[in-house]
């Protein structure tokens, strides 16, 4: 399984020589994957190493590479995973198991908290509220094992501090049985996400020896926790979206939201053209499933393409709002807007209209770009098209169709 999400990650030029395409080996490796997935005994006795593989079979769902897959496989696989790690006690302190290594205790945490990100991950994705909030476990800690090296103790720290109150957030909005949200609410979530992103990425720029050896990775970290935390916001102030204020701050976040698609994706062509330019094996899963050791071979790598697969629903949802403002927000308004509660939020920040427009079209074509890597990608990029070109036709006062005159 890691190696099919590696083929993923890798240039086209990395598997050229070979005769076969990214695609044909992804394939590969998915097959035999499955295969010997298949024949472990995971629903009776599942191991940390079969549940890494089941962590890690869910964002190949989610990517959109497994052929024939849909949401609701995705919604039964994590079903299976958050039972399996209640099962094996990873939601529990590893103090009550006292024979574990410093090595194996921190592998359950993280994996602990793999689990608690692809859980509100599909909420995001599928309006559904079956979080699992209650668990004991501790937040991942700085291991310095000789024998095991576990990388990125600061960014899995600080996810694990933002998934209680993402957790909270998401279950709150999805809840068929609870009404709105109040107000006052909104705008403390809002201002506690906001000052817990903040406090990330301060964390992860300033590391413990003053330097940064690798600011590509740091970067898709920031980013990503920046993209997770507005992705959020979008749907904590969706009940309140007829209030200017709040109006402006899913627009804004909307806008962060594609400035880590567009980023991601500058990334990426950065990267292919730099075939100097290697990274481990492990690195290319440290954004999400930072679980175990790190691999011990290198290749040029395009690193944050699958990541935009990973995430490509999010960025949708995203531009659907950044339409509907355009349709909706009043951009007069917003220039004269000066509530605090906005200014906590740094929602003042919003680009005009034509700078607007111009990161939708951008994002669009970004779209267009990666619109035949699955069927949920064709069908996002051919909506957004047809509601951006109704939107420019409304705009400028003239019908999508041609009309004919009527016979005299």
């Amino acid at each position: 399984m890691v190696l099919a999400l590696g083929c993923q990650a890798a240039p086209d030029s990395f598997l050229a020589s070979t005769g076969q395409s990214v695609d044909d080996w992804t394939d590969l490796f998915l097959n035999a994957a499955q295969f010997f997935l298949g024949q472990s005994p995971y629903l009776i006795s599942t191991a940390l190493t079969t549940f890494r593989t089941l962590c890690l079979s869910i964002m190949a769902l989610m990517m959109e590479i497994v052929k024939g897959s849909e949401l609701t496989h995705v919604v039964r696989l994590i079903g299976l995973l958050t039972h399996s790690a209640r099962t094996l006690q990873l939601h529990r302190k590893t103090a009550l198991l006292p024979n574990l290594s410093t090595s194996e205790a921190e592998i359950r945490r993280r994996i602990w908290v793999t689990v608690q990100l692809l859980d509100v991950d599909l909420a995001l994705r599928s309006g559904t509220s079956f979080l699992h909030q209650d668990h004991d476990a501790e937040m991942p800690l700085a291991v310095d094992d000789p024998d095991f090296s576990l990388p990125d103790s600061t960014y899995q720290i600080k996810l694990a501090e933002l998934l209680p109150t993402l957790a909270e957030i998401i279950k709150t909005v999805n809840s068929p049985t609870n009404s709105a949200v109040p107000y006052d609410m909104v705008c403390a979530w809002d201002k506690q996400l906001r000052q817990q992103l903040q406090d990330a990425e301060v964390a992860l720029s300033m590391p413990p020896d003053g330097k940064n050896e690798n600011s590509d990775k740091v970067r898709l970290q920031v980013n990503f926790l920046a993209m997770l935390v507005h992705r959020t916001l979008i749907a904590l102030h969706q009940n309140y979206i007829s209030e200017i204020g709040l109006s402006i701050a899913i627009l804004h976040s909307s806008l962060k939201v594609l400035q880590v698609h567009q980023a991601w994706h500058t990334l990426a062509a950065d990267g292919a053209g730099d075939q100097t330019r290697t990274v481990s094996s492990q690195t290319l899963f440290n954004a999400l499933e930072p679980v175990g050791p790190a691999g011990v071979s290198s290749f040029s790598s395009s690193l944050p393409t699958w990541l935009v697969d990973l995430c490509h629903d999010h960025f949708t949802a995203a531009m659907f709002n950044v339409i509907l403002a355009l349709r909706r927000v009043d951009f007069e308004a917003v220039g004269k807007y000066q509530a605090s509660s906005m200014d906590d939020s740094g929602s003042s920040d919003v680009a005009s209209r034509p700078a607007t427009w111009t990161v939708l079209r951008q994002n669009l074509e970004l779209k267009h770009v990666r619109a035949c890597r699955s069927a949920a990608h064709f069908r996002e990029f051919f909506a957004l098209a047809v509601a951006v070109g109704c939107l420019e036709s409304i705009d400028a006062g003239e019908p999508m169709l041609p009309t004919t005159a009527s016979p005299a």
